[in-house]
């Protein structure tokens, strides 16, 4: 084809595409659906099962969790699915695998600053405090604009009893969801489409 996209690469894309639609539109059977079928016509792409871990992780972590492995296996590499495999894992209490994961995407990708944020909430779980304030002010530099940023590396200073240091931080993270409020009620009055609340 002229678009120098192969037909089963744009029969693909078309499909993410519309499962995508239907979830940020709240179609989440239609969206599950199309997901469904992505994975099984394209079960060794890259993305495919992330993409669809990614869209099961809020009703269904488990499966989430059994999507971002199979990721693993085609793409050993695939940061993210690392990243959300240590969140979950995190929440879980099931620090050793999530420290293990979230170090080792810090090593693939120093420069990411949701694998910082990410190892600093693991080790801040296992109260290795000064770890994860190292990670979490060097995911602040990366990432200045990040209120998640602010708001992990405002709990690690108060657990470490920087009063002060955890008050900035505080205060940063208040100016940045200030910031976006008002950016999101600016864009439903503009009749914009709200797809991060989805």
């Amino acid at each position: 084809p002229r678009s120098g996209v192969r037909p089963r690469s744009k029969r693909m894309v078309l499909m993410a595409g519309r499962a995508t639609v239907h979830w940020a539109n709240g179609r989440r059977e239609a969206a599950r659906a199309g997901f469904e079928e992505l994975s099984l016509r394209f079960p060794e792409e890259r993305n495919v099962h992330y993409a669809f871990g990614v869209f099961l992780l809020r009703d269904d972590p488990d499966a989430a969790l059994a999507e971002f492995n199979r990721e693993l296996k085609i793409s050993p590499f695939h940061v993210e699915a690392m990243l959300q495999i240590a969140l979950e894992k995190n929440l879980r209490a099931e620090n050793e695998e999530a420290l293990a994961l979230a170090r080792k995407a810090v090593e693939l990708a120093p420069t990411n600053s949701a694998g910082r944020n990410i190892l600093g909430r693991v080790l801040l779980n296992m109260d290795d405090v000064e770890g994860a304030i190292k990670n979490l002010e060097a995911g602040v530099k990366m990432a200045p604009l990040s209120r998640e940023m602010h708001f992990e590396l405002a709990r690690a200073y108060a657990r470490a009893g920087r009063k002060e240091d955890a008050a900035r931080e505080r205060e940063e993270f208040r100016k940045l969801d200030e910031a976006r409020e008002a950016a999101r009620s600016e864009q439903k009055t503009m009749g914009g489409i709200d797809l991060e609340s989805k």
